[in-house]
């Protein structure tokens, strides 16, 4: 494996930045399969990805139009997605927003 030098920490705030772990490969001069094996997906890569995860017992995904994290309740469902509800929360759907 090739070395990088840089911490997990600004790993992160690059995948962030660039918006994928490919995009920081190419900034560090590396594959993709380094930067996954340095940077494994984490719960908060799926919430800010809008992917359903567990708060505290509790099943939630982060609403696509507001941002909020919400119950999987909160969402009409929605069978063509992996999570099996839509990306907006019902709020927001009502509210057109």
């Amino acid at each position: 494996m090739t070395r990088i030098e840089a911490t997990p920490a600004e790993l992160r705030f690059h995948m962030y930045r660039l918006g994928s772990r490919r995009r920081v490969g190419r900034l560090y001069g590396v594959r993709k399969d380094t930067i996954c094996a340095l940077l494994p997906v984490s719960d908060i890569d799926r919430f800010m990805t809008g992917q359903m995860i567990n708060i505290g017992g509790i099943l939630a995904k982060r609403c696509a139009r507001c941002g909020t994290a919400r119950e999987l309740e909160a969402y009409w469902t929605d069978d063509d997605r992996a999570s099996g509800c839509g990306a907006r929360c019902k709020l927001c759907r009502r509210l057109k927003r």
